[in-house]
């Protein structure tokens, strides 16, 4: 973890970082259902959240190093992230949107739709501009 920051970091302090990463598998492990035989799916789900979990520590530690080093303050890197994951999320929504997930008695069953938000959207905004 050194690599990743400034700061110097005793043996005792490496262990923790295992202890977490290892309550976290467990954690994963009892949320599957404790199975007793675990398929390649539920091992991949272990895989990914032990890299989620190592992914998270290193984007705080990458905020932490911001506001130390570069004197950013906390709402101008939370602003930043919000602004990267904006169009993000807007484009992972749309193609959401227009899955088509299954055929549920001859009608196409969508998870969700955004014509919906823009609609309430529109409202607001003549809501909004005549009052």
């Amino acid at each position: 973890m050194s690599k990743y920051s400034r700061d110097v970091f005793y043996k005792h302090q490496n262990i923790t970082f295992l202890i977490l990463i290892l309550l976290e598998v467990i954690k994963t492990i009892f949320l599957l259902g404790g199975k007793y035989s675990l398929n390649l799916e539920d091992i991949f789900l272990i895989f990914l959240n032990i890299i989620y979990s190592i992914l998270y520590a290193i984007y705080y530690i990458y905020m932490k190093e911001l506001m130390k080093y570069k004197y950013i303050s906390p709402y101008k890197s939370n602003f930043m992230i919000g602004l990267i994951n904006l169009p993000i999320i807007i484009i992972i929504y749309i193609i959401i949107s227009f899955t088509l997930l299954g055929d549920n008695n001859n009608n196409n069953y969508y998870y969700d739709s955004i014509l919906n938000y823009l609609k309430i959207l529109e409202i607001l905004m003549q809501l909004i501009l005549f009052y």
